[in-house]
């Protein structure tokens, strides 16, 4: 019987028990994620169950990351790592190393997952495939160094023109560092300035062979690429997602090397045919400009200078012709113009006459009211002294001074016998 002073002390006899137990030290577990959650660390913690059971787990983030695909609940997995004790809460977890998706069954489910998340971004869709070239310097093929593959493609181009260059990367074609290797060699066929075009080939194999290039890793370094790739994967029933991402997809690695290169024999005859046709081409139009040379030697012109002369001289006469002809067509025309801006200006003259004579009159009848003779025929009056200077104060005149009064219809003499100066209301009445 075994007896601990701590809890602490438990858990760390326990964990080194674990770590020293050899079957626990690295083991393989298969079984369904659940409960998946990758924290803004980057690290991963999940459970990993079956129909009876299921255990904590925890993917730091460095094996995380070398991951080629992004764990999800629901999937179904191979599972390697270490087990443990977490001392914190003494509950028993598993540390994954590397996880794998597990039977043919979950590969279907992880290409159609991959298909379809990669096809609402739009890396299938056609604008983004380029053009391949006619006739490339320098061919790029990504492939296992050694097999039927290689030798295929290189047999293939020897037949068809025997004037290439080949550079070949080597990669894995299958296993976990295909999906990497692969990227990588695409990446760095796309770096060099001498490659036209770039061949991802690998021969026919079984679902599970040929799944390294349903990865995401491949197929987002194929729509980075610049250089047009072909996809050359196996036979032509199967289908990888880098066919669907690539700018061209040969169904088997010789038809890659077909689409590649022409024959040099039907290069060689578009040639002569065009060279040919060139020729033709070439000694037509010399045929029609020497025609057209003798039609120039034979013409009038040269034969006689006279008919040049008098060519010209027609040319001159109908050009005068038109011109007097355009000139009388302005004058008509201008004329009309004229007689149609005097008639407007006359009558326009007669309403500006007609329209101050109305003002005259109105202003006549105006000052005809206001007019002096008119206020005096209301009963006003207008007095001046004996000098004829107006009156209009009682300050202008005095007792026994002369003043003349003028009425409407004559005058009158008067003398002031007294002189009142009052205020206007006493005058006119207070209160009216």
């Amino acid at each position: 019987m075994s007896s601990f002073n701590s809890v602490t002390e438990f858990i760390n006899y326990v964990s080194e028990y674990l770590a020293d137990n050899g079957d626990l030290s690295v083991l393989t577990v298969t079984g369904e994620l659940s409960g998946v959650t990758i924290y803004r660390s980057g690290h991963c913690y999940f459970t990993l169950k079956d129909e009876a059971s299921c255990v904590s787990c925890v993917m730091f983030r460095t094996y995380l990351s070398q991951l080629d695909f992004v764990p999800k609940d629901g999937m179904k997995v191979v599972l390697t790592g270490t087990v443990n004790i977490y001392g914190p809460t003494g509950k028993f977890q598993i540390n994954a190393k590397s996880m794998r998706f597990a039977g043919k069954g979950d590969l279907k489910e992880q290409f159609n997952m991959l298909f379809l998340k990669l096809q609402q971004e739009g890396l299938f869709n056609e604008e983004h495939k380029k053009k391949i070239p006619l006739l490339p310097r320098r061919i790029g093929v990504v492939t296992s160094p050694s097999g039927a593959v290689i030798n295929d493609i290189i047999r293939t181009l020897n037949r068809r023109n025997p004037y290439f260059d080949l550079l070949i990367y080597p990669v894995a074609v299958q296993g976990e560092n295909c999906p990497t290797e692969v990227a990588a060699g695409i990446k760095y066929l796309d770096s060099r300035d001498d490659i036209d075009v770039i061949i991802v080939a690998r021969g026919g194999g079984s679902y599970e062979d040929l799944f390294g290039f349903n990865s995401e890793i491949i197929a987002r370094a194929c729509y980075e690429c610049t250089t047009p790739l072909i996809s050359a994967i196996g036979h032509e029933t199967d289908n990888v997602i880098l066919d669907y991402v690539s700018d061209l997809r040969a169904p088997t690695p010789t038809a890659a090397a077909e689409l590649v290169l022409p024959v040099y024999a039907d290069m060689q005859n578009y040639i002569n045919n065009t060279e040919m046709r060139l020729e033709m081409a070439e000694e037509s139009v010399l045929k029609s400009k020497r025609s057209y040379l003798d039609s120039l030697k034979n013409h009038k012109a040269l034969m006689s200078p006279m008919f040049y002369i008098s060519e010209a001289h027609n040319k001159v006469n109908n050009l005068v012709q038109q011109l007097i002809k355009c000139s009388d067509n302005y004058l008509i025309s201008n004329q009309a113009v004229l007689k149609s801006y005097s008639d407007s200006l006359e009558i326009s003259e007669q309403r500006i006459i007609l329209r101050e004579q109305n003002r005259l009159a109105n202003s006549v009848n105006v000052l005809d009211s206001v007019g002096p003779l008119n206020v005096l025929k209301r009963g006003y009056a207008f007095l001046s002294d004996e000098s004829g200077k107006v009156v209009s104060s009682c300050d202008d005149i005095k007792q026994g001074d002369k003043i003349e009064i003028y009425l409407s219809d004559g005058s009158a003499s008067a003398s002031i016998d007294e002189v009142i100066k009052s205020k206007q209301e006493k005058l006119y009445g207070k209160g009216k």
